[in-house]
């Protein structure tokens, strides 16, 4: 297979520390062939994804994880809001998108932040991004993650380098917040999106009636906006926390199921894969009972694989 170095070069302005600076983004990737990038539209029928039971996701005990460090290097990482935010925008400064580079990159830039970014400051730093990834994307294939602090914390070497990825999650955010900020994604062309929401409006109260018609409004945008794209809405995953009740949690999936098979998605079950006997989120895949462990994101990326062969196969 060849490998070219593509870069793109964008003028864009970013409001970070509270001084605009201008910037210029390149994004680096590696070509692949016609056939993986698959450029022939996908079906509008819905389906629910059945990832094949001869396999099986990665098992974790022979591994010493340890602690927030990048897996090869052993190299500290992001560990706080704080941290992550400001190696995005120093990714930015330098003229990269933070899922191309190791996780570890712009240290002694993040290193000793502390200072919270604002869910205001988070908005405008992904709009930018999505911004500058629109620009710069060209003919080559985008997969979008969309969602809250579930998704944001995805970690970039856990992304497959055969295509673009754009991280829109933000820690917090709710399935309202999500359709707030969808227009900032218009002018992109992802021929993926994989959707995670709701737990966060259990969180704050809401319904399962407004949670359900908010998903309903974010996939019909979707549907909408990016006609060619194959939107896969994952479940809600399990907790082991007693306000977040996994029985209210498997109902909303069921009926999350329903809605992406009117909206013409791709539902994916994550329950099956996260769950212990008890039908709670297995205590080594969560640091707290709800975030995810780095063995529950290895499990997470292990079933993103299964989907993105599953699309690839045509499955």
């Amino acid at each position: 297979m060849r490998h070219l170095q593509i870069i793109s070069m964008h003028p864009f302005s970013l409001l970070a520390t509270g001084l605009v600076a201008t910037f210029s983004i390149a994004f680096s990737t590696t070509a692949v062939s016609a056939e993986a990038i698959a450029s022939s539209k996908p079906s509008v029928a819905s389906k629910t994804f059945s990832i094949d039971r001869s396999s099986s996701p990665p098992q974790h005990a022979q591994f010493n994880w340890e602690l927030h460090s990048d897996l090869t290097s052993r190299r500290p990482v992001p560990v706080s809001g704080a941290q992550l935010y400001y190696q995005r925008v120093a990714a930015a400064n330098a003229g990269f998108i933070h899922t191309r580079l190791p996780r570890y990159s712009f240290r002694a830039v993040w290193v000793d932040a502390i200072e919270t970014p604002t869910h205001e400051q988070w908005q405008e730093l992904l709009a930018t991004e999505a911004t500058v990834m629109a620009d710069a994307q060209e003919d080559r294939p985008l997969s979008i993650v969309l969602g809250d602090s579930l998704s944001l914390w995805m970690p970039a070497s856990e992304f497959s380098d055969d295509r673009l990825w754009l991280n829109q999650g933000i820690s917090g955010d709710t399935t309202g917040g999500i359709l707030s900020r969808l227009r900032v994604l218009d002018a992109t062309n992802p021929d993926r999106i994989y959707l995670m929401a709701g737990i966060n409006d259990i969180k704050i109260g809401l319904s399962d009636e407004e949670i359900l018609a908010n998903y309903h409004q974010i996939l019909e945008y979707l549907r909408q906006t990016h006609p060619y794209a194959e939107t896969i809405v994952q479940s809600i995953l399990p907790t082991r926390r007693e306000n977040l009740p996994n029985d209210r949690i498997r109902e909303l999936n069921r009926q999350l199921a329903e809605i992406a098979a009117r909206e013409g998605a791709t539902f994916v079950d994550l329950q099956v894969y996260f769950t212990d006997a008890s039908g709670d989120l297995q205590p080594n895949l969560t640091t707290d009972g709800l975030h995810l462990s780095p063995q529950g994101y290895q499990v997470w990326q292990w079933v993103i694989e299964q989907i993105e062969l599953g699309i690839a196969m045509g499955v």
